[in-house]
């Protein structure tokens, strides 16, 4: 969830809208929904268990993205034009 997650938020936000765009989104939705389901399907987890990690990664994937956010503010402030520059 976490990573495929990051990686859906990446394409949706910095792509421009295009075949491939979509695409890559599906493709990221279905391995986050299909992974889930695979693991109950085999035995490996209970229903609770995937539903469980689904929360949790969810959690982790709304901290990352702004994490992220913030992050690219900080830079974009720091790198704008007309700033003088420090050179120590």
């Amino acid at each position: 969830m976490a990573l495929y997650g990051f990686l859906f938020y990446l394409v949706y936000t910095l792509m421009r809208p295009s075949v491939f765009r979509s695409a890559l989104l599906a493709v990221f939705g279905a391995l986050i929904s299909l992974v889930g389901l695979s693991r109950v399907y085999l035995g490996a987890h209970w229903t609770s268990d995937v539903l469980g990690g689904y929360c949790l990664g969810l959690v982790w994937l709304l901290l990352m993205v702004h994490l992220y956010l913030r992050l690219k503010s900080w830079r974009m402030a720091r790198d704008e034009p007309g700033r003088e520059v420090s050179e120590s």
